[in-house]
């Protein structure tokens, strides 16, 4: 509702965080983690999409991982991508509220079902 999402995958705890239209006031979800050593690389946010839900997607470029925030709640839910090294990034959402994740390593696309909670993947070229 005219709010600002960004993701901030600078900061030494990496975040996405919503910036208050109306006040300006900032709230911040700390990415769910993703069990990776620090040695691996950051989650590295990379691309956000919010539904008609309310519900904030952002996927983990390094982590290899989608994130799912409740925006009332701030409740934050890691899914595993079903590729490894993938590198998922910039997703956008469909009309039935499915989001697509173009998977930068793999030539695939990967489609993340929001009812069943599960993953498709359709190669490209």
């Amino acid at each position: 509702a005219g709010d600002i999402w960004v993701n901030d995958y600078f900061a030494e705890a990496e975040r996405v965080a919503k910036v208050s239209h109306k006040t300006l006031a900032t709230s911040v979800f700390p990415i769910p983690a993703s069990n990776r050593p620090a040695s691996e690389g950051l989650p590295l946010p990379y691309g956000l999409q919010v539904d008609s839900e309310g519900r904030l997607y952002s996927t983990q470029m390094a982590a290899n991982t989608l994130a799912r925030f409740d925006t009332k709640s701030g409740k934050g839910t890691l899914f595993e991508m079903p590729a490894s090294n993938s590198a998922p990034r910039r997703p956008g959402l469909d009309n039935r509220q499915g989001l697509w994740i173009p998977e930068f390593n793999t030539g695939h696309v990967a489609y993340f079902d929001p009812t069943s909670e599960g993953f498709t993947r359709i190669q490209l070229g």
